[in-house]
């Protein structure tokens, strides 16, 4: 199997962005647009910030904060609404700093990510990126980190997409998103909850989350099962992109039974900490569920 490497930087420190609810209805999605209506802009005020820019030479954002209409918090956070937040005024909740694509989305590490997603959509192992594994090679490798950007990244081009944790020994993706979802996948095999009451908040478009922190000493119980397969498969038809994160190295099997369903994994590993055999002994376990490595990710 082949795996084409993708390098991502260490994460950045991102600026804290925040919102409100409910979600209005569309608007213009111009960066000097939704500032405007976040600062309640005069049609004079905007007319002598879009001179400024022209006259110099300015993003629209720089001439505002230049001339003391704006803060660069608040264009962060134009900014951050432009490219997929999805709520319109921001005011108590924080965009999580680990959505690089959303809190930082001219970084490198941002562009690193869409270049992953056009290998995801593209690559003829990926089926088209309907369903996707992330595995990390061994603990620490920020598997996790790369399947929650990944997904912010898919749901931004307007793919519906699901994301879900099956790390359920040790659940990660709740940290990232900053949520205190109380149900995970177990819950909804077991038609405990349905799957609209099981998913927890999500500030992207188009992206829906499965997630909780509640750990799990049998996953095997929920994984293991045909109502899992199941879910799969209806989750496939559902959504465009399903992105499930699975349980890191091979010294569990956790993760076996969600490789052997989505038939495609995207491999992280980490830069000068994740060794050879260890890639090595994942790519077998791949390969024994009947799967296939579509890529991988080599964090710094």
């Amino acid at each position: 199997m082949t795996a084409h490497p993708v390098s991502l930087t260490e994460q950045e420190k991102a600026d804290s962005m925040v919102q409100s609810n409910p979600p209005l209805a569309p608007r213009s999605n111009q960066l000097s647009d939704i500032l405007a209506r976040l600062k309640e802009w005069s049609p004079e005020q905007i007319a002598s910030i879009e001179e400024r820019a022209r006259k110099r030479n300015q993003p629209f954002g720089k001439a505002a904060v230049a001339m003391g209409l704006a803060t660069r918090t608040e264009v962060n956070g134009a900014i951050a609404i432009q490219f997929g937040y999805h709520f319109d005024q921001p005011d108590k909740i924080s965009v999580p700093r680990a959505l690089i694509s959303v809190a930082q989305p001219y970084s490198m590490l941002a562009e690193e990510f869409r270049r992953l997603r056009t290998q995801l959509l593209t690559s003829e192992r990926s089926n088209g990126g309907r369903l996707t594994a992330i595995a990390g090679a061994g603990p620490g490798t920020g598997s996790s980190f790369v399947a929650a950007n990944l997904a912010v990244a898919m749901a931004q081009l307007g793919r519906r997409t699901l994301l879900v944790d099956t790390r359920l020994r040790n659940p990660q993706l709740a940290s990232l998103f900053e949520s205190d979802a109380p149900y995970n996948i177990e819950d909804v095999v077991a038609d405990r909850v349905s799957l609209g009451e099981a998913l927890a908040p999500c500030c992207i478009r188009n992206l829906s989350l499965l997630v909780s922190n509640r750990r799990s000493h049998d996953p095997q119980a929920c994984l293991s099962t045909a109502s899992f397969a199941h879910f799969v498969a209806d989750m496939a038809d559902k959504y465009d992109s399903v992105i499930f994160d699975t349980t890191t190295g091979t010294s569990v099997a956790d993760g076996r039974y969600v490789w052997a369903l989505t038939k495609s994994v995207l491999v992280v590993a980490r830069r000068n900490q994740t060794r050879v055999p260890e890639l090595r002994a994942l790519a077998t376990h791949i390969d024994d569920c009947g799967a296939e490595i579509f890529g991988s990710v080599l964090m710094g």
